[in-house]
Formats: C-alpha cells, sequence, structure tokens
C-alpha cells in the first residue's frame, strides 16, 4: 500500500513560523499514508498450497493484507514490519538484495516485486514467477492495485481499494499553505545532504493531500537528493524527518552509548 516502508512512522518537525499546525498536519500525513484499513491478517495459520507468494515490497505486502490474501503469503522483504503480524512470515531479504536461496526454498508460486527492482531481482526471474509492479505514483499505485485485483480475482476489491486512493488522495494545497520538506532519515553524524520527498511520487502526493506544499515545487525525476546550502536556499517553513522504526532503534541505541 502507500505506507511503503514509511509503515511505522516517527516525524521529527523542524519549524521555522509558529502559525504550522503542527499536530494537524502529522495527524493527518500518517493517517493518509495509510489512508486504507487493511483487513485483520487471518487466524490460521495454513498456507495454500495452490499459491504461495513472496513480496519483496512492503507497499505490495500491505496491498495483498488489504485484498484479504495474507494466508498465502509465505515470504517477505526485511522491511515488511506492518501489520505486526506479517513480522512471523519469513523474511527474504529486499527488492535489491533478494535472497535467492531463501526465496527458492520457500518454492513460491510468485514473487512480486516493485518495477525499480526489476534489474536486480532478474536472475530470480530464471528460476520463478516473478511479477514487477510500478509503485512509484499514485497513477502507478491505483493501476498496480488494480492488476493485484485482477491476478488475484479480487477485482471489485481492489476497485474499491484503488477508488479510496483517487478520493482520499485529492490535493488540498492553498496558496497559503506551508512550504514543507519531506526527507528520510539519515544515520547520526552523516547529515551532509538529504533524501528528499518528491512531488510526482506517492508518498509527495500525500502530502499535498495534507494540505502541504511541497517545498520542492518542481518535478524531479533523477536522484531525490539536495545538499545543506540547498536546503537553505530552498528555505522552507518546515522540515518533516520520516524515520522507521527500525531507524528510531539504531539512533536510540546509538544516543545511549
Amino acid at each position: 500500500m502507500i505506507c511503503s516502508s514509511l509503515a511505522t512512522v516517527r516525524a521529527t518537525l523542524i519549524e521555522r513560523h509558529g502559525w504550522l499546525r503542527t499536530a494537524g498536519l502529522l495527524a493527518l500525513l500518517a493517517a493518509t499514508i495509510c489512508a486504507v484499513g487493511w483487513h485483520r491478517l487471518s487466524p490460521h495459520s495454513l498456507t495454500s498450497k495452490a499459491n504461495r507468494y513472496v513480496s519483496l515490497s512492503p507497499a505490495i505486502t500491505e496491498t495483498l493484507v488489504a485484498l484479504g490474501v495474507d494466508s498465502q503469503l509465505v515470504g517477505v522483504s526485511d522491511y515488511c514490519h506492518y501489520p505486526p503480524p506479517i513480522q512471523a512470515i519469513h523474511h527474504v531479504g529486499s527488492g535489491y538484495t533478494p535472497r535467492y536461496e531463501a526465496i527458492v526454498a520457500l518454492a513460491p508460486t510468485l514473487v512480486f516485486v516493485e518495477s525499480v527492482n526489476a534489474v536486480s531481482t532478474e536472475p530470480l526471474s530464471r528460476i520463478v514467477r516473478v511479477e514487477p509492479m510500478p509503485w512509484l505514483t499514485l497513477q502507478d499505485v491505483i493501476q498496480s492495485t488494480r492488476r493485484l485485483g485482477r491476478l488475484k480475482g479480487l477485482v471489485q476489491k481492489s476497485e474499491q481499494l484503488a477508488n479510496a486512493y483517487e478520493s482520499r488522495l485529492q490535493p488540498r494545497v492553498t496558496p497559503e499553505s506551508p512550504r514543507v520538506l519531506l526527507v528520510m532519515a539519515h544515520l547520526p553524524g552523516e547529515f551532509h545532504e538529504v533524501v528528499f520527498i518528491r512531488r510526482n511520487s506517492i508518498h509527495g502526493r500525500v502530502l499535498e493531500a495534507a494540505g502541504a506544499q511541497n517545498a520542492i515545487g518542481e518535478d524531479v525525476h533523477g536522484a531525490p537528493r539536495l545538499s545543506l546550502e540547498q536546503i537553505i536556499q530552498r528555505d522552507p517553513d518546515a522540515i518533516v524527518i520520516l524515520q522507521s522504526a527500525l531507524q528510531v532503534t539504531l539512533n536510540d541505541l546509538l544516543q545511549t552509548q
């Protein structure tokens, strides 16, 4: 789903202007990122012998859970932590670094990856069926969600999910909206440049749906990186730093040493 690796998010807001309604923005941002509630994982642990799926994308994993096929998941990526019961499933690397032996040992009938990982998973596709899914923009997410529904014979449910994305992720930006720079967390002591969230990405659309302008107002198609000097030049009203639960644990550990 659109949560992707941001399913468990810790946001640290650096305010430049007191008028920014921090709580409201972050609450709406988090709620919109996880816009559609997923079903609880099935109480039984038996996996269908007919369909055994491996997902190497947190976004695709959460979408499969939302479609109700969680009982057919036998393997997920190392970055799949949500919903919590997913953590009990075999973790088999990532789209960039799949653990081939672990995946093959699970005898999957289908492996789902994001299209950006099609090259890194090409050797795997010689052994098992690999299904790349575009998952960068809102339209990518909507179309891939519908495609998952067709693959699983769950067209109606996937259509409801896709329509929910379209309706809930409408931009709510006004000329008075704060200019927010949304960036990924960095390791302590390595704050030399930042990876920012592009306006033309699904997460950039989430930011606009939360009522904020992206401080990077133009579409970016290359590497989304900014130096500290470029951040100062952009002069955003606020910076929101997104951290996964794993990063929070690591940072807390390093700070206690």
